[in-house]
């Protein structure tokens, strides 16, 4: 595909189990090229609903705003990968139909292109090389329902993270630090030298966290 266009499958699951394969599309290029380019998609299988149109950008960004309410919980974790392997795909399919996959959302969000064309060291983010991000989520509404939500979440990642390689550091939050190396690479020694030096007291400690040579147990509170 051109970098002009971006595919997002997504496997999720409604309260009732049901499961489905929505496909998120964005093409900002010209008009023609993005109606032949999304017929290729639209040939792929038999369409449940199309609601693919010319639409700002902006209200691109926000239309699946509702499909993650505040109040509702969550549990999530995502992985890249340097290829989406037959072997991951039937796990993730196989995982749809496992008990705990109500309101499940499995993305697999396209990477590569202009992404991989940036140098590694140009910036704090390091995984250019990879193909696509897949972001595992559960979500509940009741909170009987927490257990076997995370339960399922847990499991079907253990299937996923072997496929895995590099993480995206705002879908880990609060892990341990080798996750830190996963998400910064050969560019952390660097930013472990920034974060010294503007953020000595680690007050900025969310996500797989930076810490300074300075703060080696207790973080600054506020």
């Amino acid at each position: 595909a051109p970098d002009e266009f971006w595919i997002d499958p997504v496997l999720e699951g409604d309260e009732a189990g049901q499961e489905r394969l929505l496909v998120n599309l964005c093409h900002c290029g010209d008009p023609r090229v993005a109606e032949r380019d999304v017929a290729a998609v639209r040939a792929l299988g038999t369409l449940l609903r199309d609601d693919v149109a010319a639409r700002p950008y902006a209200q691109l960004q926000s239309e699946h705003d509702d499909d993650s309410p505040h109040g509702r919980s969550y549990y999530m974790s995502g992985g890249l990968v340097q290829k989406v392997e037959p072997d991951l795909l039937d796990h993730l399919v196989e995982s749809m139909n496992q008990p705990g996959a109500n309101m499940a959302k499995i993305s697999i969000t396209q990477h590569g292109g202009a992404i991989a064309r940036v140098p590694v060291d140009a910036t704090a983010f390091a995984n250019r090389s990879a193909s696509h991000n897949v972001v595992l989520r559960a979500s509940w509404n009741n909170r009987a329902d927490a257990a076997a939500r995370t339960a399922w979440q847990k499991e079907t990642w253990k299937g996923i993270a072997p496929f895995t390689s590099g993480t995206y550091a705002n879908l880990n939050l609060k892990d341990a630090d080798p996750r830190v190396v996963s998400a910064y690479g050969s560019n952390l020694a660097r930013l472990v030298e920034l974060k010294t030096r503007v953020d000595p007291r680690n007050l900025f400690r969310l996500n797989p966290n930076i810490k300074p040579r300075s703060a080696d147990s207790q973080p600054a509170t506020s």
